[in-house]
């Protein structure tokens, strides 16, 4: 059974849509199958799309909020003090930091 929807966007063909409602977080007891199934949903939008749009995740608008704050509020720092969180600094995830501008290609 296919979960993932698709939404017409200008730059890419689709953009993956995973409904955490289809899945049953909400409740207690979410079926062991129903979260491996999820992961398999999420892990196939970022492998062949590489974002995608999660739906009934259960999070808050002020939290979302919040989040996108703090955010904005790193990405207008110096680069010398993002620096401090860039890649290099991770050594055992090569996807896990910042990145500057224009050195990913």
């Amino acid at each position: 059974m296919l979960m993932v929807n698709s939404v017409i966007a200008p730059s890419v063909e689709f953009i993956p849509v995973v409904d955490f409602d289809v899945y049953k977080l909400g409740t207690s007891d979410v079926a062991d199958k129903n979260l491996q199934e999820l992961g398999k949903e999420i892990r196939k939008a970022f492998t062949e799309v590489g974002f995608v749009y999660l739906k009934n995740t259960g999070i808050d608008q002020k939290e979302v909020d919040r989040v996108m704050d703090i955010s904005k509020k790193f990405f207008l720092l110096p680069e010398e003090q993002k620096r401090l969180f860039s890649r290099a600094i991770y050594a055992n995830s090569a996807n896990y930091g910042w990145v500057s501008s224009e050195t990913e290609r």
